[in-house]
């Protein structure tokens, strides 16, 4: 208090000397020097404020009139007996205000005036956040507003806002105004939908906003399959299928949520699909094995859902392997080979010849292939096994 009011006296002697003429020339006596101030009701910003200045002398004495508001400060030349308005342009803040009267080198007279904000301003500002919260109770959203009047000084008076949604039995709320603010709560309910919100006072309201009930995690689901060929070729598709999946409400899960398909094979190879929700089913292209085995497939979301156990046998594609051998450059010939129904096996089929100790590899083209036994270091007197499909030929070449 003393430092701000060795600031004020500064900067009153600094002003003073900027207008000598009102200045006196002698300084007189003037006793106790009062302000008044006419107002019909406690004043608010905007308003144009009627300030008079009184003393014991009858006479007219120049004085200066300090006003200071915040960071504010301004300065008046006065005199005694002598009204004073000053313009409401003067008076944009709200809060409390200090008028000082200075008379020579020293504070004659000082009193505190609290103006108040003026009224709510249209459009009000809403505020909401988060924008996304779960069903089912889990999470909250926040309705916020901030009533300002023209000069953008917070309501401070006692007053109310409207808080509304559309789910009008449960929002419908008069929220008191507190340190500026109006917050109302929104709890999330079972029904996955947009909530729109708004806020209004008397005739003047908000934009609407949008609030954002998501889907809680999917409930246990099945898997099934929606077309297969029952072939180990690797070169179809087993088209598998969730079930619509919903939440513990019977809301639709949210587009894009993601499915991941296990699939482990007879053998104990491993391999994962993924497959995004849309419209709440998910669908994967799974690849048909490359040999006959079993699969078991099981698909999950996360750690909170899992579907059935879903096994799915694939068989060889082919059920002959042609062959035949040329003696004259040592040419082992496949093919034609033709699947189950009637055409050629699909190209880049691997064809596996083998022996006790070796293995080689060629791929079937046009439902042919060969092997030179000459390059493969082969001998007459060996016993061969040709694999293709997962149907194994034993050859014996004499």
């Amino acid at each position: 208090m003393i430092l701000r009011l060795s600031i004020l006296m500064t900067l009153a002697f600094l002003l003073i000397s900027c207008n000598e003429n009102l200045t006196p020339d002698k300084v007189e006596l003037v006793g106790e020097v009062k302000l008044l101030f006419k107002h019909t009701e406690a004043p608010t910003v905007g308003e144009d404020l009627l300030v008079l200045t009184i003393c014991d002398i009858k006479k007219n004495i120049p004085m200066i009139l300090v006003m200071t508001s915040g960071l504010a400060v301004r300065k008046y030349d006065i005199f005694t007996h002598v009204k004073l308005v000053i313009p409401g342009n003067h008076v944009t803040e709200s809060g409390r205000y200090t008028f000082t009267v200075l008379y020579g080198d020293e504070i004659q007279a000082e009193q505190h005036v609290n103006i108040s904000a003026g009224s709510i301003i249209n459009p009000l500002d809403l505020y909401t956040g988060p924008r996304s919260i779960l069903v089912g109770g889990k999470q909250n959203s926040m309705i916020t507003t901030i009533p300002t009047d023209q000069y953008d000084n917070g309501i401070t008076k006692n007053t109310s806002i409207q808080i509304s949604t559309d789910r009008a039995n449960k929002d419908s709320k008069n929220v008191n105004i507190k340190n500026l603010v109006a917050v109302y709560k929104l709890t999330s309910d079972n029904e996955s939908k947009i909530i729109t919100a708004g806020v209004s006072k008397n005739v003047k309201s908000s934009k609407a906003q949008a609030i954002i009930q998501e889907p809680d995690w999917a409930t246990d689901f099945t898997i099934e399959v929606s077309e297969q060929y029952p072939y180990a070729d690797n070169n179809h598709y087993t088209k598998l299928r969730t079930n619509r999946l919903t939440d513990r409400y019977g809301n639709q899960v949210a587009n894009g949520t993601l499915v991941t398909f296990d699939i482990t094979a007879k053998d104990g190879a491993k391999s994962k699909y993924n497959g995004i929700v849309i419209d709440g089913y998910a669908n994967v292209n799974m690849r048909n094995p490359s040999r006959p085995t079993s699969l078991q497939i099981v698909a999950y979301i996360g750690p909170y859902s899992q579907s059935n156990t879903m096994n799915l046998e694939y068989t060889s594609i082919i059920k002959s392997i042609p062959f035949r051998f040329n003696h004259a450059n040592k040419v082992l010939e496949i093919g034609p080979i033709v699947a189950h129904e009637g055409q050629f096996i699909p190209d880049g089929t691997k064809a596996i010849l083998s022996t006790d100790t070796d293995e080689t590899i060629i791929e079937v083209i046009d439902g042919e292939g060969k092997f030179n036994l000459i390059e493969l270091g082969y001998t007459n007197k060996e016993i061969l096994y040709l694999n293709i499909s997962g149907l194994e030929q034993k050859i014996v070449i004499k």
